[in-house]
């Protein structure tokens, strides 16, 4: 029984690590950029800022970008040290406001030990048109990926470009749960309940 105890103890450790935030203050709670870097090619057309004003609902803080500027050069940033072929999940809130014709995108660049690009995925939520959300509507995007081979940093940056103003909250990047870890879980709980029988 101590055998299968160890083993749902490390299961579990697993589960919890593979669920946690690879992300530092990605609900932006703290009221302040803390983890993240922000670029402003142009700050008379392209701002960044923390909103206090309007959020999704249980949030007292979210990222507004606003850009008068077809430039993608208003950023905001994260770096993560992680490796190579690691599934992760990536998800977030948006919701974009006062936009008839604006752009906005969320990147993810994968780089080697030395910083050196690899490959990006992204996820593209608008380009060049109207709010796709209704009035204080907030959307839920996520994106399932793989770290390609050399991986050991990636970069998620988040764009607005065009005319758009749009708020960004909640961002997450977890590991997704290896098969051996969730069979070691499966099989600890079914373990369990059998002894509690």
């Amino acid at each position: 029984m101590k055998k299968w105890l160890m083993i749902m103890a490390v299961a579990g450790m697993l589960s919890a690590s593979a669920q946690a935030n690879l992300l530092w203050n990605g609900d932006f709670e703290t009221g302040t950029f803390d983890g993240w870097w922000s670029w402003q090619e142009d700050p008379g057309t392209q701002t960044a800022s923390i909103d206090t004003e309007y959020n999704p609902a249980g949030s007292t803080a979210s990222l507004k970008m606003w850009s008068d500027n077809s430039a993608w050069t208003n950023q905001v940033g994260q770096d993560i040290a992680i490796g190579e072929g690691v599934d992760i999940t990536v998800s977030f809130d948006y919701s974009v406001r006062w936009t008839t014709a604006g752009s906005a995108s969320v990147g993810i660049d994968y780089k080697d030990a030395g910083w050196a690009w690899l490959a990006t995925d992204s996820l593209n939520l608008y380009y060049q048109a109207a709010a796709p959300n209704g009035e204080d509507e907030w959307l839920n995007v996520s994106g399932n990926f793989t770290t390609p081979a050399g991986t050991e940093h990636i970069t998620l940056t988040i764009y607005a470009a065009d005319a758009t103003t749009v708020n960004f909250d909640n961002f997450d990047i977890s590991v997704v749960p290896e098969p051996t870890a969730m069979t070691l879980m499966a099989l600890g709980s079914t373990l369990l309940i059998r002894r509690r029988r």
